[in-house]
């Protein structure tokens, strides 16, 4: 009798999954604002994509009224203001390709002009000189393997070479004075070197040698020039604030917290002192007086969430930053730091939906296969109780080496407006919880991280509202992998999978992926020349013939991180395993890694929708056998029969 009380129970839910309060085409096209800049005369930059492709918008920085200013077809993917000069420097690529160009948008009105024209090499960003004459990047023209750093004179148009070297190297910050510049070369995906650099001679000197993994995240010069501060992990498991004297080729520790040190920048005149804290995912803001050695009160924010983009006014009066939480939209932030609260400079685009729907997360942890413990969000939709079963979609995240933190995601929201539970877990192999907590999965180690994802499914199974029968997995690049990896271990566990842009096969990924990419995956993933046989084992592709439940693949056809074979391959031998009815397939051939544009959004994630909801009604006829399977499970695990 209880079996058929959920059951109807469940599809009460899912009717109601069908006439949620609100559609997804809103949902998609609330539109919030990120990353301001300064210009001169109290005015600001930011981004959106308002367009359907995110643009560059000005307006005042006291609020007002916005005019787009850049018109890309394909939109921008970065955009930087000099707050003295007021140029605007403006990074694009094509059809989602990651080979960014440059073009300058200068304050004189005279026109957009392009930087660079070169459509197959990617040039990344690094610093823009004090006195905006000058601009260093990092770019792979002579050899797509490795990023050599080049000097821009945007005065008289000559672009020099700076420093050549066959690795992944990036400029990072200007001196003072202009005469020197740091930069950074990864050794691999948690090791790193800091370099200083004279710009007249080329001359390099490295700063950090060290033994074993250094990862080195932000810097910033103090106001003499006679040294910075940094963030590194050496020597401990979180990334920490030091300073660094040149003189003496040493640092010394300022912030040693039990957490990340973030993000990190220095004032104007270098009075000031600002840096931002990960704890368990939400951004903690400080700031320190370097005159005084005070620490200042920092302003009060909407709510627990994330900020980023933090810029300093030329007049240290105020600073800009974007925020974002749950239940948040992202918008841009401007604080006088003389005020306890920082006003809302932008108006994030809410498409009709009241911002008083939107659910908040709840952090939890539940114990993995061996003990450690697994941070996660849960959101629960509104009048979930215990008396009724709810389907949840689990949002596995990719990297692996990054962490799903609590920002404003519109998906979620429609998800939850339509009756189903979000669950986002930060498996081992997430940043943000210690460098150990990184390493964890590393090579040999990858299915612990896919045990901590299926832990999960058990977690999820043991709460009261939850419908075990209608847990399915979302993810996106290594979350794909994520995906394909539960389906084929796990296959009658999870009612369904959405793999976008995901690794189905770590030998095809590594063979084909970006090249520049290859040496700084390895110590991640494994080398093609020696864990060749380990990789096949690990790739969900060897694994295919295991798997059970519908499977939707979406991928771009230019993405350069996990090339589109990736999705043909595991399409392929899917549906000889599922038949042609279970398996979906969505291919954007002017998409990259990731879905960018609205139009193929408004496409892909209805289509989704509809996946799902059919992907759970199909498991209505099954309760009984995965009943039992499930039974047999937890016998297996030595756990307790389930009370009926």
């Amino acid at each position: 009798m209880r079996r058929v009380l959920c059951a109807v129970v469940a599809g009460l839910l899912l009717a109601a999954a069908a006439a949620s309060a609100y559609t997804i085409q809103q949902y998609l096209q609330i539109h919030g604002n990120h990353q301001g800049h300064w210009l001169p005369g109290e005015e600001i930059i930011f981004r959106n994509k308002t367009a359907g492709v995110t643009q560059v918008w000005r307006m005042a920085a006291t609020g007002g009224e916005p005019e787009q200013i850049t018109f890309f077809e394909e939109g921008v993917d970065n955009a930087l203001a000099h707050p003295l000069t007021g140029d605007i420097l403006i990074a694009a690529d094509a059809g989602g390709n990651e080979r960014d160009q440059f073009y300058l948008l200068p304050a004189d009105g005279s026109g957009l002009r392009a930087l660079t024209d070169r459509p197959g090499v990617i040039y990344i960003y690094g610093d823009w000189s004090r006195d905006g004459r000058y601009l260093a990047v990092g770019a792979n023209e002579r050899d797509e393997r490795y990023f050599d750093l080049y000097l821009y004179d945007l005065e008289t148009g000559d672009r020099r070479l700076l420093s050549q070297h066959d690795g992944y190297n990036r400029a990072l910050a200007f001196s003072p004075d202009g005469t020197r510049l740091l930069t950074y070369r990864a050794n691999g995906s948690q090791d790193s070197d800091l370099f200083l650099l004279n710009v007249e001679t080329g001359e390099t000197r490295l700063l950090t040698p060290h033994e074993g993994e250094l990862e080195i995240s932000a810097v910033a010069w103090a106001a003499d020039g006679r040294g910075f501060y940094y963030t590194h992990d050496e020597g401990r498991d979180f990334l920490s604030l030091s300073y660094y004297d040149l003189a003496s080729g040493s640092y010394e520790w300022r912030e040693t917290p039990p957490w990340d040190v973030g993000q990190l920048v220095t004032s104007w005149s270098g009075r000031y002192l600002l840096w931002t804290t990960n704890e368990d995912g939400y951004s903690v803001l400080h700031l320190r007086d370097l005159e005084t050695g005070e620490d200042l009160p920092t302003p009060e924010l909407p709510a627990k969430g994330i900020l980023w983009g933090l810029r300093f006014s030329p007049a240290e009066d105020h600073l800009l930053f974007t925020f974002s939480s749950p239940t948040t939209p992202t918008d841009v932030y401007r604080w006088d730091l003389s005020a306890e609260r920082a006003e809302r400079v932008t108006r994030a685009a809410l498409a009709g939906i009241p911002p008083e729907t939107f659910v908040g997360e709840e952090l939890v942890f539940y114990p993995s296969f061996d003990g450690t413990t697994i941070p996660a969000y849960l959101y629960l939709p509104p009048g979930v109780t215990e008396e009724a079963t709810t389907p949840v979609i689990v949002h596995v995240h990719g990297g692996p080496q990054i962490q799903q933190r609590p920002y404003f995601n519109a998906i979620y929201q429609y998800w939850l407006d339509a009756g189903y539970a979000v669950f986002v877990p930060n498996f081992r192999g997430s940043s943000g919880y210690g460098k150990a907590y990184t390493d964890a999965d590393n090579v040999e180690l990858r299915m612990d991280a896919v045990r901590d994802v299926y832990k999960g499914w058990w977690y999820l199974a043991e709460r009261p509202w939850c419908d075990r029968f209608k847990i399915a997995l979302y993810g996106s690049s290594y979350g794909g992998f994520m995906v394909l990896a539960q389906l084929t271990h796990k296959p009658y566990h999870w009612a369904a999978g959405v793999d976008l842009a995901g690794i189905a096969n770590f030998v095809t990924f590594l063979e084909n992926t970006g090249p520049w990419r290859v040496s700084l995956r390895e110590d991640e993933y494994g080398s093609l020349t020696e864990d060749r046989e380990l990789l096949e084992a690990l790739s969900p592709l060897t694994h295919l013939g295991g798997i059970r439940s519908p499977l939707m693949v979406i991928h771009g056809a230019n993405d350069p991180r996990v090339p589109v074979g990736e999705a043909e391959q595991v399409v392929a031998k899917a549906r000889l395993v599922l038949g042609e009815d279970k398996v979906l397939y969505l291919r954007y051939d002017d998409e990259g890694h990731g879905l960018t544009k609205l139009e193929n959004r408004l496409d892909a994630y209805p289509k989704m929708m509809e996946f799902l909801e059919r992907a759970f009604e199909g498991r209505e006829p099954l309760r009984e056998r995965l009943t039992k399977e499930f039974e047999e499970t937890r016998r297996e695990l030595g756990l307790p029969p389930e009370e009926q």
